[in-house]
Order: C-alpha cells, then structure tokens, then sequence
C-alpha cells in the first residue's frame, strides 16, 4: 500500500492496518521458530492518544532489536522523536513502516521466505485499537526472544523517567535538595506499580493546570501486578512527561533510548521511581 500523500490522511484506522501486518509478520517468524503457543493479550479500554501508541511502537522496536542480537545481528539504534505536546498519527504510521522495514530485513537474513498476506482495510478505528495490536506484538515478540519485561527492563525505563523529570526542575531552576528513598529489600512490583501511578497522577495534574489533555490510565491496573505491568504503565510516564517538556520548550531535549541493566531487582526501581515522584513534586507549576 503507498504511502498517503499528507499527514491529513493519515487515520487511527489507517494505523491498525499497518500494525495487522505487523502481527502477521510475528506469525511467520514464530511459525518459523516452532512456536506454537500464543501471548496471554489483555486488551485495553480507555482514551489512548497518539503519544502513548508511539511509546507503545518503541517498546516494539526495542524487542525487535533483541530479536537481531538473539540471532546474531547487530543491534540497531531506536528510533525517537523529539517531545511534541500532540503526536500526529502520521508519526505512529511512519514508525510501522520502520518496523515491517526491520521485518522484512531479519525474514531475509533468516532465509525465510514466507510473506504476509495482503492487507485489510478497516474502518472505526481508535489509538486504543493501534496501540492494543502493537502490545500484542510486543506479547509475542517475547516469546520468540524468550525474554520476558524483568526488572532489569523497569529499572532501564526509571532512569529515563528520573532524567527527564531532573531536566524540568534544572530548567525550572529549582533547589533540588532531594535524596534516593531508603531501599526496601522486599519491594513487590505492585509498590513499584502504586509508586509508579503516583507519578504519573502528579505528572497529570501538572498536565491540566497548562491545558494539557489527560488519559484515564486506570485500566492498567492488574489484580495480580507483574513486572510487565510496571513496564506499560512507565511507558506512559515517559510518554507523558513529552508533553510537559514540549510545553517548557525543552524540544531539542529528546528523551534516549533505554540502557540496558542487568541484576537488577524490584527494591532497586522502587528506589528510583520513589526518587523520581520526590523530585517531579518540587515542580508546583509550570506556568
């Protein structure tokens, strides 16, 4: 399918077509893999923007990369955007098209042969469907790289999130006076999820007190809080402290891709996001 000629074109349905192909082209690679079990998919319902679909995208570029370094590739660098208050879905469109790229590069290096089917338009689609689909890859993506989110994966995306929250109070020129909390041995990932959504609900309310549209990210709750539920919740942290960094101008400040860590356990991302809701609290507007 060619590309559309303008981002007006471009559609949240427009969007999900591409991250169909996507999914087929993880079918195929699993099938080449003898993998014959699917991921568990909890689907999402709630008013997702396009900045949390792109984060969403990132988490997908990432496990591909770790699909390349399994199979004896080189690593890629990630692609990022520089913070926007409002991503357009052109930018979410284009980031598909880096993917299924990447897709067809590791089918050829692999010697695998098979192709996706043809594409299927559908029509009534919403970032939530987009951004539901590429969790799904990012589900599956794990089973082919056999690396599930662990809390060497949280621990990479808490120092991003304490970067950028340090950036805001620098630019602000706060007195920052504040120190790491006591490490807690015994941290569960559901104190690092409730410590996590502390954060984002004061990242929301310096959102609105500026304007800024909030999502309603409750649904991320689990029953039962994994590691992985940490992650998703922090790529939306990251996704939304963008907004407040468009908003302060601080544009040419573009947040890097992850680090990669290792031994890390949930006392140690605790630590960090419990440092990150003490520092973004020095923060009372932005205005």
């Amino acid at each position: 399918m060619p590309l559309k000629s303008t981002a007006a074109e471009i559609a949240s349905f427009d969007v999900y077509t591409e991250a169909m192909q996507i999914l087929k082209e993880v079918e195929i690679i699993k099938k080449h893999f003898k993998i014959k079990t699917s991921a568990e998919v909890r689907d999402f319902k709630t008013n997702i923007q396009p900045r949390n679909v792109w984060q969403m995208s990132y988490a997908v570029y990432y496990k591909l990369n770790l699909l390349r370094k399994k199979n004896g590739l080189p690593g890629l660098s990630i692609p990022i955007i520089e913070p926007v208050i409002n991503v357009d879905p052109v930018l979410v469109y284009e980031q598909t098209q880096r993917i299924l790229t990447e897709f067809s590069i590791f089918k050829r290096r692999m010697g695998i042969t098979e192709k996706a089917t043809d594409r299927q338009q559908y029509s009534d689609k919403h970032p939530i469907d987009v951004f539901n689909r590429l969790h799904q890859v990012f589900l599956e993506l794990e089973l082919v790289t056999e690396q599930t989110v662990t809390p060497d994966y949280t621990f990479a995306q808490s120092m991003i999130i304490l970067d950028d929250i340090s950036l805001m109070v620098n630019e602000l020129g706060l007195n920052d006076s504040t120190i790491p909390p006591k490490r807690l041995p015994d941290a569960t990932p559901k104190e690092v999820f409730d410590t996590t959504y502390a954060l984002m609900e004061y990242v929301q309310k310096l959102q609105k007190s500026v304007g800024i549209e909030t999502v309603d990210f409750s649904v991320f709750r689990a029953e039962h809080t994994k590691p992985s539920d940490v992650f998703n919740l922090q790529l939306m942290v990251i996704s939304e402290l963008q907004t407040l960094k468009a908003y302060l101008k601080l544009n040419i400040y573009i947040t890097p891709a992850a680090k990669t860590y290792k031994n890390k356990i949930p006392a140690d991302v605790l630590q960090l996001m419990g440092w990150s809701l003490l520092r973004i609290q020095l923060i009372k507007t932005i205005k």
